[in-house]
């Protein structure tokens, strides 16, 4: 399914998951004709503002870092498998909650977009929205939601 876009039901909170859907070993639920997504050790995070999609030039640079990794790769002729982006979109409980899901989408579609321009295929590209669903834990102690404001970024390799 490359360059799918997917749509994360909700934690299982230890319920099985629904018809239709699987339970991955990240813990959210994914449809069943979708592949888990290998969780890296070292994933990318890029914060946004409150309410903005825009990107930062800090979230560039580290955009550009990704960009350039994908093409060093293949010009060193590639390995075991392609590399894949998962864009895990986050939104913070500030945010209206009507409008987490579409903010989610439009922050990871402004790092799809800018990954497109730097010459990456959309099916080295996935989205997965999860809006306010995984808050990172400082938030659930009211401290902080700028945390939260983010797109995390893991890189995996997919078989060929």
């Amino acid at each position: 399914m490359g360059g799918a876009l997917l749509l994360v039901a909700t934690m299982t909170g230890g319920q099985p998951a629904p018809d239709g859907w699987k339970i991955c070993p990240n813990g959210a639920q994914y449809r069943v004709d979708t592949a888990c997504p290998t969780i890296g050790p070292h994933p990318t995070y890029i914060y946004f503002d409150g309410n903005d999609a825009a990107l930062t030039e800090r979230a560039r640079r580290a955009l550009d870092f990704l960009a350039a990794n994908w093409h060093a790769y293949h010009r060193g002729g590639g390995g075991a498998g392609e590399p894949i982006y998962l864009l895990e979109a986050h939104s913070d409980r500030s945010e209206a909650e009507a409008d987490d899901l579409p903010l989610s989408r439009q922050r990871a579609t402004a790092i799809r977009q800018y990954l497109l321009s730097k010459g990456l295929p959309r099916a080295a590209i996935n989205i997965l929205l999860a809006g306010v669903s995984r808050p990172q834990p400082a938030e659930r102690h009211g401290e902080s939601e700028a945390d939260n404001r983010r797109v995390v970024i893991w890189a995996t390799l997919q078989p060929r």
